[in-house]
């Protein structure tokens, strides 16, 4: 293999593990910052469902089913369920009829031991919560499909990808031409060298004026 293509290969492989680590390290960001909001919104839907439960005399399930339906955000297919100490279900809500999410009674119980519990439910993100400011042990399940979210991770994950081919390219490039530059003091000392052999050995290389990185 020629020591030019070598040259540029070593210099394309340092971009590339740069690169990687570089667009690997923006990719976890944003998966963390999507799943930590995904977890605040639901949390958050929940302590209010739980509220709202522990007054009956002001909310009614009727008024709750429609406070729900009324609340547009990014998240879709959101479903709303609640159970007693007894595990049995109390309250249900869900945008798309029929949508139920099913949820063991260990899920239930490790709510009431670590006030929520974040899982997964196919393509739907879900918590299990518990206020445990309250004695009635009331666990309230909202899940949803974070839509938005994962629409702006697949969006970002096509541009790092378009980016890193992009990179891949100019390093390849810069790289090639960077070895050119780098050899030719190189290859003129091996011209040179071919002639003293085939001339004379009286012929004297030029050492030149310059003072660069191979002058000394």
């Amino acid at each position: 293999m020629a020591v030019r293509l070598k040259i540029t290969l070593l210099f394309t492989l340092i971009m590339f593990l740069l690169l990687s680590l570089l667009c690997g390290l923006v990719y976890y960001s944003a998966y963390t910052n999507r799943l930590e909001n995904i977890k605040t919104h639901l949390t958050n839907r929940a302590l209010t469902a739980s509220k709202m439960l522990g007054q009956p005399g002001i909310f009614s399930q009727s008024l709750m089913n429609k406070i729900d339906s009324m609340i547009v955000r990014s998240i879709k297919n959101k479903s709303i369920q609640a159970y007693n100490s007894g595990n049995e279900n109390i309250y249900l809500y869900s945008d798309q009829p029929g949508d139920t999410i099913t949820v063991t009674n260990d899920i239930l119980d490790e709510a009431r031991v670590k006030a929520h519990v974040f899982f997964a439910v196919g393509k739907k993100e879900a918590v299990a919560y518990c206020d445990t400011s309250n004695n009635d042990r009331r666990v309230v399940l909202v899940a949803a499909f974070d839509e938005e979210g994962k629409r702006n991770l697949q969006r970002l994950k096509l541009i790092l990808g378009l980016s890193f081919i992009g990179g891949l390219l100019i390093a390849f490039t810069s790289g090639y031409f960077f070895s050119k530059t780098l050899l030719r003091p190189i290859r003129k000392i091996a011209d040179e060298v071919n002639i003293i052999s085939a001339q004379s050995l009286a012929h004297r290389i030029k050492s030149g004026t310059r003072k660069d990185e191979w002058h000394y």
